[in-house]
């Protein structure tokens, strides 16, 4: 439905496909299904929350985390298997207001597409899976969930449990599998909540462990309390799952631990890409809105910015409309940066400080000036093609004191 693909057409080649193997399933990735029930045998819904941070510090989206419950059932009803495909990205780069999912968004979107009764997980990480912590963390952290979970969550041993919260805004799954019951609690909305889910099935436990976790809850008679933070999922079972993986918690420490040290190297322009900075470059293509974000950020191992191929001419520039960071310091991470040249313009004109010092390593150089330079544009002039034929790339421009 993106990319305006005629379901006749659709249809057409899922019948050319299954008359070439009839053995295998045809997946496409829709929010349609309706429209295109008839062009596979699953379809992975994608409803990306599209999250925006606003100006006074409130955070909304495009799309509700309840859009995700909604699409997956209507591709149940159809009688067609449901998989889920989130947003491991973050939209539209041009825009400022736009953000990456936080973890308890991904944690909340999947186990809400997971408790209706989605068979597969599939991200779309476009770009951006290696940007931020929360994302290849959280990204490993719900495979691996899904994984040692897969008998409960593949199986279609479902029990009725009732449940005191609001069902717009709760899903709540109970199910079982070897020998085992596995309960799912999800708050779908961005408010604390509270409530019981009681079960006849349950009356014989006293007890539910947390998945991922050390901790227990206590039932009573089949009926369990609880409180939900915004966006919590409560993951519970009969016995002990999961013990061999990482404790939630301690995902969550790696998560900040990682999110610090990406925040803490010292740039001047750190998440200033908008903000302070225009972009231009030998390569229009690359060099545009998202260089701008990502040169910027703190991750030193993502292309930000790529050179074109085979191109004698390869330059990157670095304006300054309102006003130049005082740096001393330029370090720069990428490939193929052999034969850089930096300057600065000054007086109407391209100079070309020298560097008293500079550290090289396989993907970084560091230039140590001496002393501070203060610039309304700053330009990066590489050299020709490598000769191993591939492309300049740039990762990351730090300006240090």
């Amino acid at each position: 439905e993106c990319r305006q693909i005629s379901p006749v057409f659709l249809r057409g080649v899922y019948l050319f496909l299954r008359e070439l193997d009839p053995f295998h399933p045809v997946v496409i990735t829709a929010r349609s299904p309706n429209r295109y029930r008839e062009c596979a045998d699953i379809i992975l819904t994608h409803p990306y929350l599209f999250p925006v941070c606003t100006n006074d510090g409130r955070r909304g989206y495009l799309r509700p985390v309840v859009a995700t419950r909604d699409y997956v059932r209507q591709i149940i009803q159809g009688n067609l298997v449901a998989g889920f495909c989130g947003q491991w990205f973050c939209s539209t780069p041009a825009n400022n207001d736009f953000s990456y999912p936080t973890f308890e968004e991904l944690e909340v979107s999947t186990w809400s597409a997971l408790a209706n009764g989605a068979r597969i997980l599939y991200p779309y990480a476009f770009h951006d899976l290696g940007d931020r912590p929360r994302l290849y963390e959280g990204f490993r952290y719900l495979n691996t969930s899904a994984r040692a979970l897969s008998p409960w969550l593949l199986s279609n041993q479902r029990h009725s449990a009732k449940s005191t919260l609001d069902p717009v805004t709760s899903d709540v799954m109970l199910v079982e599998a070897d020998g085992a019951l596995l309960l799912a609690i999800v708050n779908l909305v961005s408010e604390p909540a509270s409530g019981r889910v009681e079960a006849d099935v349950l009356k014989s436990f006293g007890e539910l462990h947390e998945f991922r976790s050390d901790d227990k809850f206590t039932l009573e008679q089949g009926v369990l309390e609880f409180k939900l933070k915004p966006y919590e999922c409560l993951i519970l079972a009969t016995r002990p799952l999961g013990v061999e993986l990482p404790k939630r918690a301690e995902v969550l420490a790696k998560i900040s631990e990682a999110e610090t040290l990406r925040k803490s190297r010292g740039n001047l322009l750190f998440e200033k890409g908008f903000s302070a900075t225009g972009v231009s470059s030998s390569n229009p293509r690359s060099a545009n809105s998202v260089a701008q974000q990502k040169l910027f950020d703190g991750v030193l191992d993502v292309q930000a910015w790529e050179s074109a191929g085979r191109s004698a001419d390869n330059f990157l520039e670095i304006e300054f409309p309102d006003r130049s960071p005082e740096f001393s310091r330029l370090g720069l991470y990428g490939d193929n940066l052999a034969g850089l040249e930096v300057r600065i313009w000054k007086r109407g004109e391209w100079q070309t400080p020298t560097p008293v010092k500079v550290d090289k390593d396989l993907d970084h150089a560091v230039y140590d000036f001496g002393k501070p330079l203060t610039t309304v544009k700053l330009r990066l002039d590489f050299a020709a093609t490598p000769a191993n034929g591939k492309t300049i790339e740039l990762y990351e421009v730090e300006f240090l004191k």
